[in-house]
């Protein structure tokens, strides 16, 4: 879909929620052009107390990973332990990482320093895909020193949202009522009738409310007395396009 479809279609969107009567905040993004690559991302897991740290059957130590990022889908997880050489992993060694999975040696293997797990089971990899992961190292078989915790992970990063300065527009809704009669006459409405307008208004800017509605109404001179605001609502979007001016809607609605 190119960007003058989205934009018509936002477009009339917008105009048929502002004509409805319900004023509600609009949310949408931009589909992508293609298919994110897939990033290969790394971490170090933080024990509490910190490694290097022995292990005995029955030991269990919490550690937390923070990747600094969020994933749309991750396809696959690493994780790795390095051990110490004078207490490496194996002959019958086992660890089991909460909500992950583990390994384990048959007594007689031989000892290693470094044991990589991969994980493709989305059952374990969803755990990971906001980007932090809490979890703990448990001993279930034998003795062993582990010196490190790597977890890498292979996936789609979730890009942020972002919406440029300039195409960020706040409209706001004003409900109020008209309590003069001549007024009323003059503008060809009713009298003691809850109204309602939406405009494009300027946050950065303070804004006389009553002002507003008699400037919309084409009666700027009017008195303010005449108008009662009644209630204040807004909306902030991310626009399709930059708006060329602050122009209000020139539909009025009555409730």
């Amino acid at each position: 879909m190119d960007m003058a479809k989205i934009a018509i279609t936002i477009s009339v969107a917008f105009i048929l929620l502002l004509l409805s009567g319900t004023f509600v905040p609009l949310k949408y993004s931009f589909p992508r052009a293609s298919a994110q690559p897939v990033d290969q991302v790394c971490a170090n897991a933080v024990f509490t107390p910190p490694l290097p740290k022995s292990f005995i059957n029955g030991t269990s130590i919490p550690f937390t990973v923070n990747f600094g990022t969020r994933f749309n889908s991750i396809l696959e997880v690493d994780a790795t332990s390095n051990y110490s050489s004078s207490d490496p992993f194996g002959n019958g060694d086992g660890y089991f990482i909460d909500n992950f999975g583990g390994q384990e040696t048959r007594p007689g293997t031989g000892e290693v320093t470094s044991m990589t797990l991969i994980q493709l089971d989305p059952s374990a990899t969803t755990h990971f895909l906001n980007g932090t992961y809490q979890g703990k190292y448990n001993d279930v078989a034998g003795m062993f020193m582990l010196e490190s915790l790597k977890f890498c992970i292979k996936g789609e990063r979730l890009l942020p949202v972002y919406c440029p300065a300039n195409y960020v527009q706040q409209w706001d809704k004003i409900v109020f009522m008209i309590t003069d009669p001549n007024l009323a006459n003059r503008t060809n409405l009713t009298a003691n009738t809850e109204l309602d307008i939406k405009i494009l208004d300027n946050p950065h800017k303070v804004a006389d409310v009553k002002q507003i509605v008699l400037n919309f109404l084409n009666v700027p001179t009017y008195p303010k007395s005449s108008i009662r605001i009644l209630n204040e609502d807004y909306a902030v979007i991310c626009a399709a396009s930059m708006p060329t001016s602050l122009t209000p809607s020139s539909h009025i609605a009555a409730k």
